[in-house]
């Protein structure tokens, strides 16, 4: 049995988190936990992750630039035949009683937990990322370009939630008033643009859906919308104190957006065989140009309901000798971007109450990447957990992701 302290950390690490870095410490029996009347846990991470644009056009989009046609031909020339990419922050603060009697039931425990959450992907294929970057001419010259099944989300939210806490699993739930922040969602179902052999007219199909909160109303904290979400944690022990297989919701949720809520609709092709004389300068003479809106799109406003962007995690933890173990674990999320994202950790314990780990990811957003996690108790009160999922995006100007943890508990005893 694992007996280091720094593996005996709070099922809070374990609820509400956008990643799965920190989530390697095994239970024991004499678990610090119990010895606790009050545990604070201020937590944060963020970060973004793709499978094909690297972290200089990143920057570029983000924070402006030129992209010449080199950097733009390396990002097409390593896309699948789609483009994938995802982001989120997410802060919160969480307190657990796990010495308290929750409705009377001995080994349950109260908690309470506040989040900051902001969650945007991107899905499109290669040819549609070509006509932004290097337009239709000449590789769709007498060709048809696709950009069917696009999908862009954003949303921005936050959390206040309630639960219970088992103290001899570490498992828990809370249960989650949400105030839909801001949102915006564009879904192309069909989109193809023809261009002519001899480049004189353009032919676009376009289905498709735009929807967004309500503009008039903007700012942190301020709410679009309201709704609910519930997270929660099953831990369940292996025989023999071998360790641990658990499954975790988060962010399972909805959110009811007011009545401002702004949908747009089209379906339609538009045929464009160059600008007529008559269009470009009017009957006055005057050279203002009186272009006739030819894009056509319904519109209307009204309730919308939508689903937080939740996930489902299953992992198993394993010791395997005196001082170390390992993980494997698994991440899902039911939309197309996303695909299961798959982790293998290993851990060692260090005799100083510290714990490192190497840990290797697939999946998600795309692409393999390599991180480290490191915790250390502080005199049986502070805990600080650092993590990083891709060693390599943040310093090389190909890497096609970065993101960090941060967390920082204190343990109020018994006796204090």
């Amino acid at each position: 049995m694992i007996k280091t302290k720094s593996i005996v950390f709070i099922c809070v690490l374990f609820l509400g988190l956008q990643t799965f870095a920190q989530h390697s410490w095994l239970m024991t029996q004499d678990s610090l936990i119990n010895s606790s009347n009050v545990i604070l846990d201020v937590h944060g991470n963020a970060g973004y992750r793709s499978n094909s644009l690297d972290r200089e056009m990143m920057d570029i989009l983000l924070f402006g630039g030129y992209i010449s046609n080199e950097l733009s031909g390396r990002q097409f020339d390593r896309m699948d035949e789609r483009l994938t990419l995802g982001g989120n922050y997410h802060g919160g603060f969480r307190v657990i009683l796990p010495n308290d009697s929750a409705f009377g039931l001995a080994d349950w425990g109260w908690q309470a937990s506040v989040d900051l959450k902001g969650h945007a992907e991107i899905g499109a294929n290669k040819d549609l990322f070509h006509l932004i970057f290097d337009g239709n001419a000449p590789d769709y010259v007498g060709e048809t370009a696709n950009f069917n099944d696009t999908w862009i989300d954003y949303m921005e939210y936050q959390k206040v939630g309630f639960g219970m806490w088992h103290r001899s699993t570490q498992s828990g739930f809370t249960l989650s008033v949400v105030n839909g922040q801001q949102f915006e969602r564009l879904n192309v179902f069909e989109g193809e643009l023809y261009t002519a052999e001899n480049v004189d007219s353009l032919s676009l199909l376009y289905h498709g859906v735009w929807v967004r909160s309500d503009t008039a109303i903007s700012g942190f904290g301020v709410g679009n919308g309201i709704g609910f979400a519930l997270d929660g944690r099953i831990n369940v022990p292996l025989k023999g104190d071998k360790g641990i297989v658990s499954v975790a919701i988060n962010d399972f949720g909805v959110v009811g957006w007011n009545e401002s809520t702004l949908r747009y609709e089209a379906d339609s092709l538009f045929t464009y065989e160059g600008v007529p004389l008559d269009d470009i300068i009017d009957d006055d003479g005057n050279g203002l140009p009186n272009f006739e809106d030819s894009l056509h799109y319904e519109s209307e406003k009204g309730r919308m309901n939508r689903w937080l962007p939740g996930t489902i995690d299953a992992q198993l933890m394993h010791v395997i000798g005196e001082r170390d173990f390992f993980r494997a674990a698994m991440r899902f999320r039911p939309v197309n971007v996303y695909n299961p994202l798959l982790q293998l950790g290993y851990y060692y314990n260090l005799p100083s109450n510290t714990l490192l780990g190497a840990v290797a990811s697939v999946g998600g957003y795309g692409g393999i990447r390599v991180g480290f996690e490191a915790e250390q108790w502080f005199a049986d009160r502070f805990f600080l957990a650092l993590g990083i999922q891709d060693v390599y995006g943040p310093i090389a100007n190909e890497g096609l992701g970065m993101h960090g943890n941060i967390r920082l508990t204190y343990r109020i005893r018994n006796n204090d």
